[in-house]
C-alpha cells in the first residue's frame, strides 16, 4: 500500500479515535440496544486461547431448521448483523460471532489472515457444538465464508454472499476508500456510528491490514473450489460491488440466484433486513443439518 493511501486509511482511523473521545462507544451501545430491542444476548466461548463473543437471539426455535451463522465484514463486528439476525430468528437458530480482533472478542497479537479467520471460525463451530451450518457472509465476511466452504466443505450446508468483495476493477486502496465514501450516503446513520466505534477499537494497523487482505484475496479463485449451494445478494446502489462483478461472482460460484435489492447500498442486510431475509429464507429452508448439531445449536451453551 502506498504512503498516500495509508494516510487516507489512517485518517479514517483517526476520525474514529476522535469520535471515541466524545463517546462513540456509548453511542454504539445505544444503537445496538435500540436495534436489538432486548431480543439478543451475548455469549463468549474459548477458541485457541481467545474469548470469542457472539450474539444470539433470546427466543428458541424448532430444532428442525439448519443453524445460520452470520459473518461480518472488515473491521466492524457482528453488531450491524443484528437487524438481519432478528428477521431470521423466528425460523432459524442464528449465531452472529465476532471474529478475533473484532467487536467484543479478544484480539490476537497479529491480525489474522483470511484463511486463519476461516479456520478459527471452524474451531468456533466446535466450541459451540455446531457440526454443520449455513453461512451468511457480508463483504469481507463473504471472502471468509468462501474459504470455510473451500477448506471445510463438510461443515458448510450452504452459502449466502452479501456484497461479496473485492471487485476486480477496484483492487486499490484509493479506489476502495473512494467507493466506501460514496456508499456512506446510502447507509443508515446508525451504521456510521457502529463503523466509527469499530475503527476506534481496531486501530490503524488492523484496519490497514484488513483492507490489504480484502484486496489481495481472490474470491473468484476460492469460489471455483466451492461445491455447496450458493446465493449472491447485492444492493442495487452498492458502489463497492458493481452489477458486473456480482454477476461474475454468481457465475463462478454456480449460484442458484443473484438477488438485487432496489435502493440499497453495500450494507443491504442492515438497511433492508426484512427484504434480504424474505429473499434468502426459501434458500435457507433447503438446508439440512445433522440432527445432533441442530439439538446442540438450539440448546446453546
Amino acid at each position: 500500500m502506498r504512503k498516500r493511501d495509508m494516510a487516507i486509511v489512517g485518517a479514517a482511523g483517526a476520525a474514529g479515535a476522535l469520535l471515541g473521545v466524545f463517546g462513540v462507544r456509548a453511542a454504539a451501545r445505544e444503537v445496538v440496544a435500540r436495534e436489538s430491542r432486548g431480543r439478543m444476548r451475548s455469549k463468549w466461548v474459548p477458541v485457541d486461547g481467545m474469548r470469542v463473543h457472539m450474539r444470539v437471539p433470546r427466543e428458541r426455535v424448532s430444532p428442525c431448521a439448519v443453524p445460520v451463522v452470520l459473518v461480518h465484514g472488515a473491521v466492524i463486528g457482528s453488531a450491524y448483523m443484528v437487524p438481519l439476525a432478528l428477521e431470521l430468528a423466528p425460523e432459524f437458530p442464528v449465531f452472529a460471532p465476532d471474529l478475533p480482533g473484532h467487536g467484543e472478542s479478544t484480539a490476537p497479537e497479529q491480525p489474522l489472515e483470511l484463511v486463519e479467520m476461516a479456520d478459527v471460525l471452524v474451531r468456533w463451530l466446535d466450541a459451540v457444538g455446531l457440526e454443520r451450518a449455513a453461512f451468511v457472509g457480508h463483504s469481507l465476511g463473504s471472502q471468509i465464508v468462501a474459504h470455510v466452504a473451500a477448506r471445510h466443505p463438510e461443515r458448510v450446508d450452504r452459502l449466502v454472499l452479501i456484497g461479496p468483495t473485492t471487485d476486480r476493477d477496484a483492487r486499490t486502496s484509493r479506489e476502495q476508500i473512494a467507493r466506501l465514501a460514496r456508499d456512506g450516503r446510502r447507509e443508515k446513520a446508525s451504521l456510521w456510528v457502529l463503523e466509527s466505534e469499530a475503527y476506534f477499537r481496531a486501530g490503524l494497523r488492523r484496519s490497514r491490514a484488513e483492507l490489504r487482505m480484502s484486496m489481495d484475496d481472490r474470491i473468484e479463485e476460492t469460489l471455483a473450489r466451492v461445491t455447496v449451494p450458493t446465493l449472491v445478494v447485492r444492493g442495487a446502489d452498492d458502489p463497492l460491488v458493481s452489477q458486473q462483478w456480482a454477476e461474475e461472482v454468481a457465475q463462478v460460484a454456480r449460484a442458484d440466484r443473484l438477488i438485487v435489492v432496489p435502493e440499497a447500498g453495500h450494507a443491504v442486510h442492515h438497511s433492508a433486513p426484512d427484504v434480504v431475509a424474505r429473499e434468502i429464507r426459501p434458500f435457507l429452508r433447503e438446508g439440512q443439518a445433522e440432527p445432533e448439531a441442530r439439538a446442540v445449536a438450539v440448546e446453546g451453551r
